[in-house]
């Protein structure tokens, strides 16, 4: 099969049936994801005899029949019928670019041993059927046994019907065995991998478990067309680096591929998603993690659709805790010189700093250096300046200020720190 394929999905689930919610959508996902994962580009180093390839998969369709099965088991006449019947129901024509599923509820099976087969019958009606019987005991990315094992059984089909429509006129291995290109790999499956929860494939943040295919290139399983994957190193922060509650992190990676460029690197903390960057330099800004142990990992996906995943790193969380000294230094009879200097008494860097309080009086600042400032009234919110967002442990960050007052000039009572009441004052 060459050029642009559609896949149509038939959901065969009788009324009364028990099916799982996700299950439909889930496989209909993946078909829409087909083109973004890395698979993808293994079924391209087959080509026709002209030379011609797969370019893309999309679903064309999908239905659900909810009429009763003819008998258990289904027969292959039956299987061929109801695809016939889901075809003259919505209008879907038979070619060598369409492929049609059919998904029978998992308390139905079929003549043909195993987990799915695909055939071809009439004029060019390409078809496979897949079985929802969690014919594989991998990991449930989606936690769904069914569905998760359904589409790996889709995959398999998919590549043997994409590079041996008919069976076994198109490509197949040779020798006594005579295998196409997904039974040479069944149930060998990718590494699992904490940041696609525990599935080996992504496109984007859609993870699934598939079974690797034979790489004619490289006589090898695999789960892309090459052995070359990207490269990924999580340069900011660095491992055991500890911040302060509500304290500003980076996270920073240096990501490249040898033959492709990178098009988004994924972000995960403890193994759930952090967030994502599309574009270079890829980086990600968060101050929402609570006190507590972080394992950051980065995911780097080229254009190629290969990924790889960082070195996991170490950080931590602590509570905040600071003082603040406020004295003043010099004062007139309606003006005053003042001074501020905060100090982090704990354990975790404070990166970013705002400081926040209130004058008792009608004191109103004029100049001030070492930060940035805004006053409302009698309300003073001072912000670090670029060169200066660091207060490491038992650091310290100071300011000066002129100012305006008439009558008494009372100094704040108290302090808060990124929006916190964390700090002592002394």
């Amino acid at each position: 099969m060459t050029g642009n394929i559609s896949v149509y999905t038939i959901f065969w689930q009788p009324t009364g049936s028990t099916i799982d919610p996700q299950y439909s959508t889930l496989i209909n996902r993946f078909f829409n994801d087909y083109n973004h994962l890395s698979t993808s580009n293994i079924l391209k180093q087959y080509p026709d005899s002209t030379g011609a390839t797969v370019t893309s998969v999309s679903l064309g369709g999908t239905w659900t029949d909810t009429q009763q099965y003819p008998g258990n088991p289904l027969s292959t006449d039956q299987v061929q019928q109801e695809i016939t019947h889901a075809m003259q129901v919505n209008g879907w024509t038979a070619s060598l670019q369409h492929v049609f599923f059919l998904y029978p509820v998992a308390s139905e099976s079929i003549t043909v041993n195993g987990c799915g087969a695909h055939s071809a019958f009439g004029n060019n009606v390409i078809y496979a059927y897949v079985l929802d019987d969690e014919c594989t005991s991998a990991p449930s990315p989606n936690n769904d046994p069914g569905a998760d094992s359904a589409i790996s059984v889709s995959l398999h089909e998919l590549a043997e019907s994409i590079t041996d429509p008919i069976p076994f006129t198109g490509w197949v291995s040779g020798g006594a065995a005579d295998q196409e290109v997904a039974d040479l790999c069944a149930f060998n499956f990718g590494p699992s991998q904490p940041a696609f929860n525990g599935g080996d494939i992504a496109a984007g943040n859609d993870f699934y478990m598939v079974e690797e295919l034979w790489s004619n290139a490289y006589s090898i399983c695999a789960l892309d067309y090459t052995t070359v994957t990207p490269t990924i190193t999580i340069t900011n922060p660095s491992n055991g680096y500890a911040i302060s509650l509500h304290s500003d992190l980076t996270i920073t990676v240096a990501a490249s591929s040898p033959d492709a460029t990178i098009s988004q690197v994924t972000f995960f903390d403890n193994g759930g998603f952090l967030g994502e960057s599309t574009t270079a330099p890829f980086t990600f800004d968060t101050s929402s993690l609570s006190v507590g142990s972080y394992t950051l990992t980065a995911v780097a996906q080229d254009s190629r659709y290969s990924t790889a995943t960082s070195t996991a790193i170490q950080v931590s969380v602590d509570p905040l805790s600071c003082q603040v000294h406020y004295q003043v230094n010099s004062q007139q009879s309606n003006t005053f010189s003042a001074s501020v200097t905060i100090t982090n008494t704990g354990q975790g860097n404070i990166v970013g700093w705002a400081l926040g309080f209130n004058f008792p009086g009608n004191q109103q600042i004029t100049q001030l250096w070492g930060a940035n400032f805004a006053q409302n009234g009698n309300q003073v919110s001072v912000f670090n300046l670029s060169y200066n967002p660091d207060i490491p442990p038992n650091g310290e960050a100071s300011i000066g200020f002129n100012a305006s007052f008439s009558g008494t000039n009372t100094n704040p009572i108290s302090f808060e720190l990124n929006n916190t009441s964390a700090c002592t004052v002394v």
